[in-house]
């Protein structure tokens, strides 16, 4: 697991708190600096079941060489690289980085169609995928790509055409079409699948953040579930057919593929960068917003659990872009997907238990710690 610097270790625990509403999660008191490599102690209640407590990855990429290749998992790096000749992998770089100091994976696809690096040889029925992304159409080309596929492909057997189920985002910017795609073949049923239209939007020239979830649940019933994000629109939110009438119950996504391909049409290019990529079985998170309301916030770094037993967790600080003397607010979701309210705080500063104030507004901090970048 890579970290971008010393871990900073939040705990919530109960403490005979009552959750107001049904199963809702709730932050009620918190102390600490909250900084990057410091820790926090926060107390709550209803923070719901977490199989796992880290994610199954974490990668901000922040202790990369710049210009490295991103190695393959069995060559020592974090992520499964496909293919892995050294001309298709995507490399590291910190051309195009959020914050001081960032490293990104980038993707440059003048000289190939394939850059894609992804998380396979698991057997997973949920998945959860985050990751910032910035797409420069750096020679003006990027909008006669045929087909893009550079969103999270969840698939089995490394993307096998043969082997499903899958399920991806396909864009057609030279016509200004796209859709997400499931298909949930199975060899002793025939083919089968549905299309959501209309995403076709290509957010050229600005970081934003990505996150896509599913469910696959029972063959031959429509009772999967989905939903996708840029930033923090939900543009997809959907239940569905995600395995086929008689499939293999067991038959589930064996992992998922960023950058997949970019087909060319009259000389199409496109350099794709990302950073701070997350991926988990279970929508269960820490993220910190800028509103004390989930819906209200225009901005959310997601944090990094590293255990999750009971209404007690330890987390690592990810301040993103959040800057020191900001106020911003903890949430945490649970593995419905239902956030806390937020609880108040300010970066850099140290808050001791009970400094909360009103509710909605940050903290009266005890003074100032290490601060962001």
């Amino acid at each position: 697991m890579i970290s971008r610097l010393p871990i900073a270790l939040v705990c919530l625990w109960t403490l005979g708190f009552v959750a107001t509403g049904a199963a809702d999660p709730v932050v009620a008191d918190l102390s600490g600096i909250l900084a990057q490599g410091q820790e926090l102690q926060i107390v709550g209640s209803e923070f719901g079941a977490k199989e796992q407590g880290a994610p199954l990855r974490w990668d901000d990429f922040d202790s990369e060489q710049n210009g490295a290749h991103v190695l393959d998992i069995d060559a020592g790096g974090q992520w499964d690289v496909t293919p892995p000749s050294s001309d298709r992998t995507p490399v590291y770089s910190n051309a195009m980085g959020r914050y001081n100091g960032d490293m990104c994976v980038l993707q440059d696809y003048d000289d190939a169609s394939n850059k894609r690096f992804s998380l396979m040889n698991g057997n997973y029925d949920t998945l959860y995928v985050h990751f910032w992304v910035f797409r420069h159409d750096h020679a003006g080309m990027a909008m006669r790509a045929q087909n893009v596929t550079l969103w999270p492909k969840f698939s089995r057997n490394g993307g096998n055409p043969d082997a499903f189920p899958q399920s991806r985002i396909d864009q057609y910017w030279f016509n200004g079409s796209g859709h997400m795609t499931f298909e949930y073949y199975c060899e002793d049923t025939g083919t089968g699948g549905w299309d959501i239209d209309g995403i076709n939007e290509p957010w050229l020239g600005e970081w934003f953040r990505m996150q896509r979830y599913i469910e696959i649940e029972d063959a031959g019933v429509p009772n999967g579930y989905t939903w996708a994000a840029h930033d923090t629109d939900v543009f997809v939110d959907r239940t569905g057919m995600f395995r086929g009438p008689g499939c293999d119950p067991d038959r589930n996504y064996n992992g998922f593929m960023i950058g997949d391909y970019v087909a060319s049409q009259d000389g199409a290019t496109l350099r794709q960068y990302l950073s701070e990529c997350y991926v988990d079985i279970t929508q269960a998170r820490i993220e910190i917003g800028d509103n004390a309301d989930w819906d209200s916030c225009s901005h959310r770094e997601i944090q990094v659990p590293r255990s999750w037993v009971g209404s007690q967790i330890e987390f690592e600080v990810n301040d993103g872009t959040f800057q020191e003397g900001q106020p911003a607010y903890v949430f945490v979701v649970n593995e419905n997907g239902v956030p806390s309210r937020g609880f108040p705080v300010v970066f850099g500063a140290t808050h001791t238990a009970g400094d909360a104030g009103p509710p909605g507004k940050p903290g009266t901090p005890s003074g100032s710690g290490s601060g962001s970048r």
